[in-house]
């Protein structure tokens, strides 16, 4: 593809040339070899007729159309998903989460003829991910992590729990010590949904691996997606800008999730009831005074039904609050100086792609330019 200045000077060149013969020259009789004035019809000196002069056609440059001449190929788009793929597989839920949007923003520069339906089962993978990664690995609620049945004792009369910790351990039925959990058969740790802060963890860590995976492939940053570096200098303002919107830009304060813990009950959607300890209130009675020997001396709490917490008011027993930054809705907020198009007209050239006879060396002959207030990226953090 020829150089958008070379092309100009072309232009400029056969302008000159035309204006020279237009110009310049003179029209000589054939007949008497007397000199006229160019666009006379007859010679002034004999009145003999000149042939006709084809007048050459300028034809005016036509503005360059930003085509993309060749797209990016297929298997680079494949490689992220089968890379995302391989994460999901392994667990790593919020790894192949990002993978799967790197491959959606690169898959706007495939051929069309070959996208099918691959768009939408991306964004399905990505929700896939998404749902999966709410699901953590914490120490089990049941032993708190210990992996065996605990006991605890309440006067003379022992309840097993679960949750006790530092009580004694269970005995299984021939005096052996260490009975397994049910909760975890064991392993001392369960799966259960996260807290929102469990999953800002997860997925800080998730992006630190994320950026040295394409770091090791030297792939260059171009907004929140990573692209082959061969890929950079072939692409228009329009193009960057594309890929840098396909990844949209999270809430700063909610890191795109679109909801906080609960401060007040700290995301486990419920508080301690303070009319027992644990679930259990004391069941001594003023006309009963004398207890039998291991008998029990508490009883289920009323108010909370022998659970020991009650559901948060403050958050309505989900756990989380909206985010108060976006909305809930995740993003962050829509850049106005470019309506979260991620470009704008080049102030210089107005849009022209020429700058003082020349092309623009500020938009580099596109007319357009990234937008300084979002870097291109549609949305402000």
């Amino acid at each position: 593809m020829q150089s958008p200045i070379k092309d100009v000077r072309m232009v400029g060149a056969v302008l000159v040339c035309v204006a020279a013969v237009a110009f310049g020259q003179l029209l000589i009789c054939q007949q008497c070899g007397y000199e006229n004035e160019v666009g006379a019809a007859v010679c002034t000196h004999c009145s003999g007729s000149f042939p006709v002069q084809a007048v050459p056609e300028v034809i005016a440059p036509e503005e360059s159309v930003e085509t993309q001449d060749e797209y990016l190929p297929l298997p680079v788009v494949l490689a992220e998903m089968a890379e995302g793929q391989q994460h999901l597989q392994g667990g790593n839920y919020e790894l192949a989460r990002f993978f799967f949007l790197n491959a959606l923003a690169l898959e706007a520069l495939t051929d069309p003829a070959d996208h099918g339906n691959r768009s939408e089962n991306l964004l399905g993978m990505v929700r896939s991910a998404e749902s999966a990664a709410r699901i953590v690995r914490k120490a089990c609620p049941r032993c708190g992590g210990s992996g065996q049945e605990q006991v605890v004792f309440e006067g003379l009369h022992s309840v097993r729990r679960g949750t006790a910790m530092g009580s004694e351990r269970a005995f299984a039925a021939d005096g052996q010590a260490g009975v397994t959990c049910r909760g975890c058969d064991g392993r001392g740790t369960a799966y259960v949904e996260g807290t929102i802060a469990d999953r800002m963890f997860a997925r800080r860590a998730a992006e630190s691996a994320y950026v040295q995976y394409q770091q090791a492939k030297r792939y260059e940053p171009l907004g929140g997606a990573w692209v082959p570096p061969q890929l950079i200098e072939t692409l228009n303002v329009r193009q960057q800008a594309m890929i840098m919107r396909s990844i949209v830009l999270s809430c700063r304060s909610c890191r795109g999730f679109g909801r906080s813990d609960c401060s007040r009950c700290v995301g486990r959607g419920s508080v301690p009831c303070r009319n027992c300890d644990e679930g259990r209130v004391s069941d001594v009675s003023a006309r009963d005074r004398v207890q039998r020997i291991g008998a029990d001396r508490t009883r289920a709490c009323d108010v909370c039904d022998g659970t020991g917490g009650l559901p948060c008011e403050n958050c309505e027993a989900e756990g989380t609050v909206g985010c108060r930054s976006c909305g809930g809705s995740g993003d962050a907020d829509v850049c106005r100086a470019c309506e979260a198009r991620g470009y704008v007209m080049c102030r210089r050239c107005r849009g022209t792609k020429v700058h003082r006879g020349e092309v623009c060396p500020f938009c580099n002959g596109d007319g357009e330019v990234l937008c300084s207030s979002c870097r291109g990226r549609g949305r402000r953090d």
